[in-house]
């Protein structure tokens, strides 16, 4: 499974639109070293594919025969982790539903997936040089479990952001415009 990008927020250079979600970074939200998108748009920016991301999880969900809100929560509870060793979504669903079947437990399932995931954040966190906190957008944002993987595996605080984390492409997007005008004046 893989994160969508990271950004340290330091670097001042956005010269392609996916970069769009960290601009408004730098205005609308805590102080932080490193911004972490998990959102699906990012995946090419990344070596590996989209899994990870908010249609992995959503498959993962599906697996559970749970909502994504609930598949979200569902690690929170686990005792214990099952590692998911598959990185492809495909292969990883398979997996998932084998672990189903041979009666293991849902939550400590859902928390190796979380885990998983977390796990691939961790070298693109590092390589941005994150030290004290990072923050999330994208959808996977919104995802309770993996932001307490996030923290586990990163010994980092994930600070939430005070606007909707699903909108920070567009803000960004509307803010590159902005500048973009301004620039022409």
């Amino acid at each position: 499974m893989s994160c969508g990008s990271v950004l340290r927020l330091t670097t001042l250079s956005f010269s392609t639109c996916s970069m769009a979600s960290f601009r408004p970074s730098f205005f609308a939200q805590p102080p932080v070293s490193v911004m972490l998108s998990v959102a699906p748009a990012f995946f090419a920016m990344n070596d590996k594919c989209a899994a990870g991301t908010g249609r992995f999880f959503e498959a993962m969900a599906r697996s559970f025969e749970l909502t994504l809100p609930e598949f979200s929560k569902l690690s929170l509870t686990a005792k214990n982790v099952i590692p998911i060793t598959a990185q492809c979504t495909v292969f990883a669903e398979s997996e998932v539903i084998t672990l189903v079947g041979e009666g293991k437990a849902t939550d400590e399932i859902a928390a190796g997936i979380e885990m998983a995931v977390a796990k691939r954040c961790f070298v693109m966190a590092k390589k941005a040089g994150a030290t004290d906190s990072i923050t999330l957008t994208g959808g996977c944002a919104k995802n309770d479990g993996l932001k307490e993987a996030i923290e586990h595996v990163l010994k980092l605080k994930v600070v939430n952001l005070k606007t909707d984390p699903q909108l920070m492409g567009a803000l960004g997007a509307a803010e590159y415009a902005r500048q973009k005008g301004l620039a022409k004046k």
